[in-house]
């Protein structure tokens, strides 16, 4: 219940135009609705604070990050010109769909099992 609660505080923050305070709450739950918080990151397209949680809560949040910035830039046809991700897209090498989907489902049924 006090996760449900964290979940619609922040789906409020959001809706206030508060992506920082969204952020911050969902990442103060007991245990940290990590996952959550980097997708609405990847959603307003704030890749850099995606991939600061990513790499801060470790995992395979980094590469969920990446696969969605590389269908980003493949659908508008454009390169990757950060160079703090493309030396990550050279370190995990080929992002693979079918993984990086399972590793969404784990990370989301993660969240709802706490």
């Amino acid at each position: 219940l006090v996760l449900l609660l964290q979940r619609q505080s922040a789906e409020l923050l959001l809706y206030r135009r508060c992506p920082d305070e969204a952020t911050h709450s969902l990442l103060q739950a007991s245990p940290p609705l990590t996952y959550r918080a980097i997708k609405i990151n990847i959603h307003l397209f704030r890749w850099e604070r995606a991939l600061e949680i990513a790499m801060k809560h470790g995992g395979s949040f980094v590469e969920i990050v990446l696969w969605h910035r590389q269908q980003f830039f493949s659908l508008f046809g454009k390169t990757e010109d950060d160079g703090r991700f493309r030396s990550l897209f050279d370190k995990y090498g080929e992002l693979d769909q079918k993984r990086i989907a399972r590793l969404e489902i784990q990370a989301e049924e993660d969240e709802k099992d706490s």
